[in-house]
């Protein structure tokens, strides 16, 4: 019985919590994860998301069994209609494709775009919708959080990041 949702991982070892698309522990029942060889966040996390390799990711399509495939990073948001297109099933790079349907009906001050990396999130992956570029809300550069992503740490102290993160 083929998976109800593949997801494309980037090539990370840092602890995915519930709630992230990467975590098994967000969903019901069970999904199959491809993990991209070589796609680390410092590779993928960028503001320049035309040099990323993307023929990994491309590849990882062929191969995934899920019904809908989704990444487990919005920074492939660029790539968003290239990846489609080369597979017959839905495919969600990131949740900002839904601008699409959000932005004739909410302005760039009702919306809020949270990121791991707000610097490196940009024109490139707004696309048409470049003035919610001012709805960007990025991790800082000092939290415990966007340490563990970075570095890929295998340790997350949860309690930490929840605290550092209420307190901002």
């Amino acid at each position: 019985m083929p998976h109800a949702l593949t997801v494309l991982q980037l090539d990370t070892d840092f602890p995915r919590i519930a709630g992230d698309v990467g975590a098994r522990k967000t969903y019901l029942g069970d999904i199959e994860i491809l993990r991209i060889k070589a796609a680390t966040v410092a590779k993928v996390v960028t503001n320049k998301p035309q040099d990323i390799d993307i023929a990994p990711f491309e590849a990882a399509l062929h191969s995934a069994s899920g019904e809908l495939i989704v990444t487990s990073c919005g920074f492939l948001s660029y790539w968003q209609n290239h990846l489609a297109a080369r597979t017959q099933k839905p495919f969600i790079s990131s949740s900002l494709i839904a601008l699409d349907t959000l932005a004739p009906r909410y302005s760039p001050e009702e919306l809020l775009i949270l990121t791991f990396d707000a610097h490196n999130l940009g024109d490139a992956h707004l696309g048409a919708h470049q003035k919610y570029a001012s709805s960007i809300l990025g991790l800082p550069q000092d939290c415990h959080l966007r340490r563990v992503i970075s570095e890929n740490h295998a340790h997350l102290d949860i309690e930490r990041a929840q605290n550092e993160n209420r307190a901002r």
